[in-house]
């Protein structure tokens, strides 16, 4: 399952699996993420919420993940791993390569202090919203 909460003033979606990640779970954040950014035209921070990473259910939940990434990333400005997983930094290597959104990482006890990085460097950069 995957549980999705968006603040619409700041313009962040904070994703938050709780355990292995189906097609269901990236349909579902599509069907609620897609039409909020075609209506504000961009997504200021994407934030992942877990202690450790659960991996996917499938190989077709794991294609559905690369779609949702695919589909999405261009309109987000920021993604925040919140997680005390090793894969955490390893999978960041990887991925900055791939997607337009700039990465920081926390430890999952710092959930809030990522929530405030967020907040401030999007008004620092002026794309907050007024």
């Amino acid at each position: 399952m995957l549980s999705i909460k968006i603040d619409e003033e700041k313009l962040i979606a904070i994703l938050q699996p709780e355990g292995p990640l189906s097609e269901k779970d990236f349909q579902l954040a599509t069907n609620q993420l897609a039409p909020f950014i075609k209506n504000s035209k961009r997504l200021n921070g994407l934030i992942i919420y877990t202690k450790f990473f659960p991996g996917w259910q499938s190989l077709p939940a794991l294609f559905s993940h690369f779609r949702f990434v695919k589909n999405h990333h261009q309109k987000v400005s920021y993604l925040v791993l919140v997680s005390d997983s090793i894969l955490t930094n390893f999978a960041t290597l990887v991925i900055r390569h791939f997607i337009k959104p700039k990465i920081k990482v926390f430890p999952y006890h710092e959930f809030e202090k990522a929530k405030k990085w967020v907040v401030s460097t999007v008004v620092k950069n002026n794309s907050l919203p007024l």
